[in-house]
């Protein structure tokens, strides 16, 4: 034998020595285990929370936009511009609507606040909207035309 041989048996007596075990040990498999199974834990958190998003979004969205055509209704008086309060909506009877009528910053001006909110089947709201807006006083056109036909 060489002399460097010998140096590496030495120094290295596991470059001469076959490795007697071929493949992975039981712990290894059972690290392996732990560590996807935590890793499909962390996903499926993170798919809850997404889908939970997504929902809320969904629901905020249609607020938004149920909130906006109830204004555009009593606007345009297809409903009666009087304060209600938890009105259903035709078409979904979980989806409420209010109105309140306030006056607003100038005598000829009132402030409309139409509220919409979404129930869950336990009666607990979970999605909602508000939207705000100064009209004309429709009163003062009435008095204005009686006040013009009688002279």
């Amino acid at each position: 034998m060489t002399r460097s041989r010998l140096n590496q048996r030495r120094i290295c007596p596991l470059l001469t020595r076959r490795s007697a075990r071929r493949g992975i040990t039981l712990f290894e498999v059972l690290l392996a285990l732990g560590i996807f199974l935590g890793a499909i834990a962390a996903i499926g958190q993170v798919i809850n929370v997404g889908t939970l998003a997504a929902t809320e979004g969904q629901l905020r969205s249609e607020a938004i936009l149920r909130c906006e055509t109830k204004l555009a209704e009593v606007i345009a008086g297809v409903e009666p511009m009087v304060a209600v309060q938890d009105q259903p909506f035709a078409d979904n009877g979980r989806w409420l609507w209010s109105l309140s009528i306030i006056d607003g910053p100038h005598p000829d001006l009132l402030q409309l606040d139409v509220s919409v909110t979404h129930q869950q089947l336990s009666r607990t709201e979970n999605a909602g909207f508000t939207l705000t807006r100064l009209v004309r006083n429709p009163q003062l056109f009435i008095d204005a035309a009686a006040t013009e036909v009688s002279p």
